[in-house]
């Protein structure tokens, strides 16, 4: 599928086998770049993930960016792009879904010196529900 990710961003000589794609692909999401941030395009979206926001395979980030908690999601993805860096984010809080955290690793594949997919491998962290301690007073007197 693709090489591996260095450090330095470069593709290093490792290569996804399939048992390893099979194992994790409920979990990932792949991502075709776009020259413009709506332009992004989602080519795949894992099983574990359609849970949450149903089957976003096929979908423009431009459909996805009136929806709150989806433009600060989507921003790794263009910060990834640019950056041609990897990213990390750990135990992140999904906004407008207070009982849900995610962790998130996001590797950019190269054709050349070009990304042209990010793959991100997300794992959902689901938490306790908070208290309900009602909603906060408009004013304190």
């Amino acid at each position: 599928m693709g090489k591996a990710i260095t450090r330095a961003g470069a593709p290093g000589t490792r290569r996804l086998n399939e048992a390893e794609l099979d194992r994790l692909a409920p979990q990932l999401i792949i991502v075709r770049p776009g020259q413009r941030f709506g332009d992004f395009r989602i080519e795949y979206f894992g099983s574990d993930l359609e849970r949450v926001s149903g089957d976003l395979t096929g979908t423009s980030f431009a459909d996805l960016l009136h929806i709150g908690h989806m433009r600060s999601c989507l921003a790794g993805y263009r910060n990834v792009c640019d950056t041609r860096l990897p990213e990390l984010l750990r135990n992140q809080p999904i906004a407008g879904t207070p009982n849900l955290r995610y962790t998130r690793l996001l590797l950019p594949l190269f054709t050349g010196d070009r990304v042209t997919r990010i793959i991100g491998a997300v794992s959902l962290l689901e938490q306790a529900p908070a208290l309900d301690r009602g909603a906060p007073q408009a004013r304190i007197y």
